[in-house]
């Protein structure tokens, strides 16, 4: 073989890879956009776990196409079953975001898909719940960083103001004259603070022995009043 031929041959394969790539990165966009449907069998409200599933007719494929060994590797488990996530995101957060955050997303955490092929030509994945937040949390900063975008900016630009007995945590801005904005970290101090500035005001409004409790999740506070414990 002659050097033109072995440079022809090398060029060829390189546009063989770029074509097989091309047609690749087409593929999982036509996923996400496609929608492909999925069934949501299991979703287990002690640990977190969903199980679905999605048939091979509706992937377009055909049990044979799953003969090659990467199919059997998580890598191939994981991003087919998130693009599948990704694609039905409204489905999964409809079953999801109403579970028990802190005994579920809070104990425990995705890492791989489950992955399980039945004779019946349909594909059966296994993931946590937490995988559904993250997603969903990554959809909604997408979506609140297009609608601020879309706000026209403010006449009058924020100015940070430094003040000596200002907590180091909490940072104030000054919107306009005699406008303050206070960014304030939501941490169990500022859960503390509301807690009793609570109990103050039912105690103003004559609400007296009251517990205040309150515990967070992703989204909300969750405010529990009840009666005091007597010491005995």
């Amino acid at each position: 073989m002659t050097t033109v031929e072995v440079r022809e041959n090398k060029a060829e394969k390189a546009s063989e890879a770029c074509s097989a790539g091309a047609e690749f990165f087409r593929g999982l966009m036509c996923m996400l956009s496609a929608k492909i449907p999925v069934k949501i069998v299991f979703v287990g409200s002690l640990a977190g776990d969903i199980v679905f599933t999605c048939t091979l007719s509706d992937l377009g494929i055909v049990p044979q196409d799953l003969s090659h060994p990467i199919c059997y590797s998580n890598i191939f488990a994981d991003m087919l079953g998130e693009l599948l996530v990704r694609s039905n995101l409204e489905l999964f957060s409809a079953r999801v975001m109403d579970q028990f955050y802190n005994t579920t997303v809070k104990a425990y955490c995705h890492k791989h898909f489950g992955l399980k092929t039945t004779g019946d030509g349909v594909l059966r994945f296994q993931c946590h719940s937490s995988l559904i937040h993250k997603l969903y949390n990554i959809w909604l900063d997408q979506e609140l960083a297009e609608e601020s975008a879309k706000i026209p900016p403010a006449i009058v630009r924020s100015k940070k103001v430094t003040r000596c007995d200002e907590h180091e945590r909490i940072t104030t801005f000054e919107d306009s004259p005699g406008k303050l904005r206070l960014i304030v970290p939501k941490t169990s101090e500022l859960r503390v603070c509301l807690e009793n500035a609570m109990e103050t005001v039912l105690d103003h409004y004559e609400v007296k022995n009251k517990d205040i409790l309150i515990t967070d999740n992703m989204f909300s506070f969750q405010i529990e009043i009840t009666d005091k414990v007597k010491d005995k």
